[in-house]
């Protein structure tokens, strides 16, 4: 039988350092952007989808609950004025920390285009009627799995996740699964956000667009 060996933490000591490129784009001006955060994020987001920016709604998803802060990946399914929108399991270990504490912050980084962008926000749940328009857009497979996992909870193994899927499938094969109770939208409603360009020499732009009491957007750039 194959000895296993133990590693140490201390022996993990490798440098990155030296991992770096040098950006190139032009220059991001306050003088040409969009005086509304979320109409520069369309324009963006927009490029990104022209470019082939693979997943380029994706965006890591930063809340905090009561002890530390924790942070994943998510895919965004709609954007308007107010913010940008994702589903998910209410009762998951994100859903648990944004009912401690609604505030949050979602970073979508397209680097292809050398760009990230930072949006700071509230988050508040969809109707049931918003929520379930989107699930039945899903394929039914995806409904089902929704409907068979209980997220961030923890399963002795994948073949009872399976088993349970399988047993839901044959349940609904001729009918649509109902959306389980625990699983919905959220929308960040954005306060502020921050559009970063990398440039040459790590001069990079970063335009911070912040909202006042009166509901207006005051732009201001920020050194890199």
């Amino acid at each position: 039988m194959p000895q296993s060996k133990k590693i140490h933490s201390g022996n993990l000591n490798v440098t990155h350092a030296h991992l770096r490129r040098d950006y190139q784009s032009d220059l991001f001006s306050e003088k040409k952007v969009a005086r509304h955060p979320m109409r520069q994020f369309g324009l963006w987001f927009d490029e990104a989808v022209k470019k082939k920016v693979p997943d380029g709604n994706a965006f890591v998803l930063a809340t905090s609950g009561k002890n530390q802060p924790s942070a994943r990946v998510l895919l965004m399914k709609a954007s308007s004025n107010e913010g940008i929108t994702f589903f998910t399991n209410y009762t998951s270990e994100k859903g648990k920390q944004i009912t401690m504490n609604p505030h949050a912050e979602a970073v979508f980084f397209w680097g292809a285009l050398n760009r990230q962008v930072r949006l700071r926000g509230k988050l508040s749940k969809l109707s049931r009627k918003e929520s379930e328009t989107y699930f039945r857009s899903r394929p039914l497979e995806a409904q089902l799995a929704a409907c068979a996992s209980q997220q961030s909870a923890p399963v002795q193994s994948r073949l009872l996740l399976e088993d349970k899927y399988l047993r839901l499938q044959k349940q609904y094969q001729n009918e649509l699964p109902p959306m389980p109770e625990n699983w919905g939208g959220y929308l960040l409603k954005v306060s502020q956000v921050e559009f970063w360009q990398g440039r040459p020499s790590r001069f990079h732009d970063r335009l911070l667009y912040k909202k006042s009491a009166r509901g207006f957007w005051k732009i201001t750039r920020l050194q890199p």
